[in-house]
């Protein structure tokens, strides 16, 4: 019995391992039952997303500090096509489109007490004639859980608004020729403070100006965002300053309502803070009841964030033979001294995915 233990505590460890890792499938939940007169079909869908690694980082566990990327489930375009065709009451001799999926990006700002879950559809819709492509964009927000039991009610009520607003311009009455699919303007960087709402946005370069200034909020890495109007609404993702790039804490594991300062920036992003990982937080089953300084990475190909342990600086160094000659580390967490050299290793992969 007591081998049967000790092989099952071995197992158990493992698997607490590899979650920090593990993913959330989505699909819809065919809710909608209402139906929209049109004189149009969808005859395919393209998927053309720049960004596919995953469909946004969800908030999970008791304490909601558990981060889980979210994907697509198997078929998913599949069940979509006949999934909108039928929200469709199409005309006889119905025009076919296709749908050309640009953006789908899911996020959530999830707390013990609070939740508000966010979705962003873009999607270009072209029929027969050449030039009439109509580019749709819906952003949806409330309180209710972006992601439940794997579905999410608000993926799909984009996906309708998104058919909902394509056909009123179809059948609307303006004359005149129909407008090319408006271009993001890029403009110099503003002066001041800029906010970006959602790791989508940062990977992106999409960022907007912000009232207020930020100030030390304890700790040399610990930020707070100072207006002179109550806030609205949940925290940016990040702010940027003068190239200094902050992110809100909430969206790494185990940390408060504050913003973090970067400390390396580029395929992967670098802090360092002190968390508390509670007593019923998931957290516990991989690092124990734990209280102290960390580093952090978010991985920016994925938006993952990941707690830095001896097991993520073997995953991050693995590409590169002389770093691991180079570079020893032991117990990081319970000697955080290390993450000075944690930080040079980042630096150095940084460099080189950019090719210097």
């Amino acid at each position: 019995m007591r081998v049967l233990g000790i092989i099952l505590l071995f197992l158990s460890a493992g698997f607490a391992l590899s979650g920090q890792n593990d993913f959330r499938v989505i699909g819809s939940v065919h809710r909608i039952t209402t139906a929209i007169s049109a004189d149009f079909y969808i005859h395919s869908i393209e998927d053309q997303r720049v960004f596919r690694a995953n469909l946004g980082i969800v908030n999970r566990g008791v304490r909601k500090d558990i981060k889980r990327p979210l994907i697509l489930e198997s078929g998913f375009f599949d069940a979509l096509l006949e999934q909108m065709n039928g929200w469709l009451s199409a005309e006889p001799g119905a025009e076919p489109v296709v749908a050309k999926l640009r953006e789908l990006y899911i996020w959530e700002k999830e707390g013990v007490n609070a939740a508000l879950g966010f979705i962003r559809l873009e999607m270009a819709i072209s029929g027969k004639e050449p030039g009439q492509e109509k580019v749709i964009s819906v952003e949806l927000s409330g309180k209710d859980l972006t992601v439940a039991g794997g579905h999410a009610p608000r993926l799909e009520a984009a996906f309708f608004q998104c058919l909902q607003q394509y056909n009123e311009q179809r059948n609307s009455k303006a004359s005149g020729p129909v407008a090319a699919p408006s271009v993001e303007e890029t403009r110099p960087p503003k002066p001041g403070l800029m906010a970006a709402a959602n790791f989508l946005n940062l990977r992106q370069g999409k960022s907007n100006s912000v009232p207020g200034t930020l100030r030390r909020k304890g700790g040399p890495y610990r930020y707070e965002l100072s207006r002179s109007s109550a806030s609205n609404g949940f925290p940016y993702y990040a702010l940027i300053k003068e190239d200094k790039l902050f992110i809100w804490a909430g969206n790494y594991p185990g940390a408060g309502f504050y913003y973090t300062r970067v400390l390396e920036q580029g395929r992967y992003l670098f802090m360092i803070d002190d968390i508390y990982i509670r007593q019923d937080s998931e957290l516990k089953e991989q690092f124990g009841q734990f209280f102290g300084k960390v580093g952090i990475v978010i991985d920016m190909d994925t938006g993952l964030p990941q707690i830095v342990n001896d097991e993520l600086m073997a995953q991050l160094m693995a590409p590169y033979p002389e770093l691991r000659e180079k570079y020893l580390f032991k117990d990081i967490l319970k000697f955080p001294f290390q993450l000075t050299r944690v930080q040079n290793v980042i630096a150095e992969i940084n460099r080189r995915e950019q090719g210097g």
